[in-house]
């Protein structure tokens, strides 16, 4: 479904992911893990169009999207869920959702409202509220449920449990897997680990920029696993070679 090829990209002159190679698989979850400052943002926003690369080549399905605007690769069903100005705070949540039904032409908008709505029921209360007043909670559901309203093939999710409560995060992992459930592919930003635990099918680790890359199929996923990949030590923790892709 995705993949990008020697993708370079940054900000001015200033590089930031280099060289990175990424498959995310139709109806596949993919986390992707790093700690801050290792690019996973930067990657995030050249695979959605937020930001044009430097070098390298990003196909989407049959489509060369390297450097096709935000709008379009939206109309191809990719989707990105940002870790911040993820809702149009001063209108109400009933026009954000709205928006976006516009903004894509979708077609029998108050059935799909409709269909949101018993997706999401959380927000019917908050219907009439305006978005900037929402808990960060409320504006998570709020974006998933605009992101959800556009009939994503792919969704980019970057860091959908930060800031949040625990009980709140499982509400979050549960919307994810219902995603999962209805094929909907993902790659996922995070830093907790709980989020992906059972959810990703496969792991990319980002490290200074670049990506490091392993099938984690059968491994317990945990912090410390995790930390190891970080410092790049993971091939004496899995007990097997990983690749740098």
């Amino acid at each position: 479904m995705l993949v990008v090829e020697h993708l370079s990209a940054g900000y001015g002159k200033l590089t930031i992911i280099k060289d990175c190679n990424l498959i995310v698989r139709t109806g596949a979850s993919v986390a992707l893990l790093g700690p801050n400052g290792s690019g996973k943002t930067t990657l995030l926003r050249c695979i959605s169009g937020l930001l044009k690369p430097f070098q390298g080549k990003i196909k989407f399905g049959d489509h060369d999207i390297t450097y096709a605007e935000s709008y379009k690769r939206a109309l191809l069903g990719l989707i990105l869920v940002p870790d911040i100005n993820k809702v149009f705070k001063t209108l109400t949540v009933y026009e954000n959702l709205t928006l976006v039904i516009n903004a894509l032409s979708i077609r029998d908008d108050k059935a799909q409202m409709q269909r949101i709505l018993n997706f999401f029921p959380n927000l019917v209360p908050l219907l009439k509220r305006r978005a900037g007043s929402l808990s960060g909670g409320e504006q998570q559901l709020l974006a998933l449920a605009m992101a959800f309203l556009a009939q994503p093939k792919l969704l980019l999710l970057d860091e959908p449990s930060a800031g949040l409560m625990p009980k709140l995060i499982k509400d979050i992992k549960a919307i994810l897997q219902t995603f999962k459930k209805q094929g909907i592919s993902m790659l996922i930003a995070e830093q907790q680990i709980a989020v992906i635990q059972n959810l990703a099918d496969e792991i990319v680790i980002m490290r200074n920029g670049q990506i490091i890359h392993t099938d984690l199929s059968g491994v317990s996923i945990t912090n410390d696993l995790i930390q190891q990949w970080y410092f790049g030590q993971a091939k004496s923790a899995l007990g097997k070679g990983s690749d740098t892709v």
